[in-house]
């Protein structure tokens, strides 16, 4: 029996896959769509794999929420970028008047080099993956801090503030500045919440309970990732490669880092190669058909210039470069789409689906992606059932997704409510269990 959800969460992708080979969640919708509560009331006490396609808010927010749990999930595969960018930010050559500059923000008091406010810690060794992965979250965070504010951020941070305790121990000189940090942070967030134009009293209330309990300096950087991502909302908004994206990519990379470093999970990551992929994920019925397993960290330069991160920001950050994925088994199969506009198949190509398939609509079935459609042919177009996920009302739906046969919102498309999609595989047909049919017109 092959089960396949889309969960009611309120912005992104979530979809939960069961079959006899075991549970697959891909994708975890945006941070605050409380996933581990909506797996636990489903009763889904173990994964096989946690799957992140892309590395926006809107799909990797619920798998860090899912990491931090400490739900039983056998596997987490990412995207490379989340690894890479946190090394090169380890190895920021600390150009920040460039990095301002990239930026058009403030660069007119840029520190020297001896009073540099990121850890740049003192060692005899190689570091652990801890201390790697908060090296680079830290670096994250300052990077990400100064996009939004401005050099003057640091103009009032004193020499000893990470150098003196740094010198001394390194997790101290890390600790003490996340908490310099999230002090900035959680005093503009309290001025905010004063004055009641953002809503950020769940990350507000989440800090307390997390300081009131103790937290090492993992919890406070991803304090400040959190604050950070609130902190992006009063940014200029709507290009991709503006500086709000590139802040949002550099917090959920800093997340991503310091929830790595607080726990010890088996990871994947995964690099598109910009071609049609066939080989399967070893141990696994799933394979990703544009990209590979690699060890995001080979090949390296030994430091990062401001415009090599910024770059990689930009594609971190980006829309229309997720992961493809595709789960099979002799009678049925599952298509993940993500944020792709099947780029990666040559021109006059189409991706064959020789059995019924599930498809989730690229890009949560909006125009943005509608170039997708044209690249995936059926056999048996009638016996695919096509699904889309949540969405802003505001954004029109594809032509090409409201022309399939089968097909099935998250959101009611008369009453603009929720209604969890439940579709089982039996008798060879999918059939559905929960969720009506999509009346998109």
């Amino acid at each position: 029996m092959t089960q396949f959800r889309v969960l009611p969460i309120r912005r992104g992708d979530a979809y939960l896959l069961k079959s006899s080979r075991g549970g697959y969640l891909v994708d975890g919708g945006e941070h605050g769509c409380e996933l581990p509560e909506l797996l636990e009331d489903r009763k889904v006490r173990k994964l096989r794999a946690a799957i992140c396609t892309s590395a926006c808010q809107e799909r990797l927010g619920g798998i860090l929420e899912l990491l931090d749990s400490g739900h039983n999930v056998a596997e987490y595969w990412l995207p490379e970028g989340l690894e890479t960018i946190t090394e090169m930010a380890r190895r920021f050559n600390g150009d920040w008047e460039g990095w301002l500059k990239l930026l058009d923000k403030d660069s007119t008091k840029p520190a020297p080099s001896s009073q540099q406010p990121w850890p740049k810690l003192l060692q005899t060794g190689p570091p652990n993956d801890v201390q790697r992965r908060l090296e680079g979250a830290s670096v994250l965070i300052g990077l990400a801090l100064t996009a939004c504010l401005g050099w003057s951020t640091y103009t009032d941070l004193s020499r000893e503030t990470y150098w003196g305790h740094g010198r001394r121990d390194p997790m101290s000189g890390l600790t003490h500045y996340f908490n310099w940090t999230l002090e900035i942070l959680s005093d503009r967030a309290a001025q905010r919440w004063r004055e009641n134009k953002t809503p950020i009293t769940r990350i507000l209330r989440r800090m307390g309970w997390q300081l009131y309990h103790g937290g090492g300096p993992e919890d406070l950087a991803l304090l400040c990732g959190r604050l950070l991502l609130a902190e992006s909302e009063l940014l200029p908004g709507g290009d991709e490669r503006g500086t709000r994206a590139i802040v949002q990519g550099l917090a959920m990379a800093a997340m991503t880092a310091a929830l790595l470093a607080k726990t010890t999970p088996k990871l994947r990551f995964f690099r598109q190669t910009g071609r049609l992929e066939t080989t399967l994920v070893p141990r696994h019925p799933v394979k990703c058909v544009n990209g590979i397993e690699v060890s995001p960290l080979e090949g390296l330069a030994p430091t990062a210039t401001p415009q090599a991160i910024l770059n990689e920001a930009q594609l971190l950050s980006g829309h229309r470069n997720g992961l493809v994925f595709q789960y099979g088994d002799p009678d049925c199969s599952v298509l993940f789409c993500s944020d792709t506009r099947m780029s990666f198949l040559p021109q006059n190509h189409k991706f064959q689906l020789d059995r019924p398939t599930v498809i989730t609509a690229p890009r949560q079935g909006t125009c943005s992606s509608e170039r997708a459609y044209n690249f995936i042919a059926s056999t048996n177009p009638r016996r695919d059932v096509w699904v889309r996920s949540h969405y802003s009302n505001a954004r029109k739906v594809s032509s090409d997704f409201k022309k399939q046969h089968n097909k099935t919102c998250l959101n009611s498309c008369v009453h603009l409510t929720l209604q969890e999609i439940l579709i089982e595989y039996a008798d060879n047909q999918w059939n559905h269990l929960a969720g009506g049919g999509c009346v998109c017109k």
